[in-house]
């Protein structure tokens, strides 16, 4: 990844560590060290610790799901991101394999109903239980396509049919005029 704002957070994190680390050893160093100066610097660089392992987790959450984002433009489906944090953090990862889990179902299900509905005996209507909004209508407009594909064939059959008991209904009067 080029040098991110992420990136660049967390190096300034890292170098306020540092700071803090070099500034309590030069006040040691050239000044008498007191309880308080001791304890304000370990808590400086505490808090500095805390903040720079929660800048990490939001750091390796941010760039698994950019590069998830990634490989499925490519048209890698089956990826999956890291699910680490808290609150908004671990619901980045966790809706992105959500969405992706729906996804598939939808490419699945309506791939299934088209292949299915390309068999005249057959009929299968893809599965909107559990897709959003946007995927359930998409999944609906490929099973309304596929009722129409199913009509066409249905209509095509009994013209097939039709046709065939006209020539077998012409034999049939033909016969009748016999008897």
């Amino acid at each position: 990844m080029k040098n991110s704002t992420l990136q660049n957070v967390s190096n300034s994190n890292l170098l306020q560590i540092i700071i803090f680390v070099l500034g309590f050893a030069i006040e040691a160093l050239f000044i008498d060290v007191s309880v308080t100066l001791v304890i304000a610097t370990l808590l400086h660089i505490s808090l500095a610790l805390y903040l720079r392992s929660q800048l990490l987790i939001v750091k390796e959450s941010i760039e698994t799901v950019t590069i998830s984002i990634d490989k499925v433009s490519h048209g890698n489906f089956d990826v999956i991101a890291l699910e680490i944090g808290k609150g908004e953090i671990f619901d980045l990862g966790h809706e992105f394999n959500s969405m992706m889990q729906q996804l598939k179902h939808y490419m699945g299900e309506t791939t299934k109903a088209v292949k299915i509905a390309e068999d005249i005996d057959k009929s299968y209507y893809a599965d909107t239980q559990g897709l959003n909004k946007i995927f359930k209508e998409a999944a609906d407009a490929i099973n309304n396509s596929v009722k129409i594909i199913e009509n066409g064939y249905k209509a095509q059959r009994r013209g097939v049919f039709t046709d065939k008991l006209h020539s077998f209904g012409g034999g049939i009067a033909r016969s009748l005029s016999i008897i």
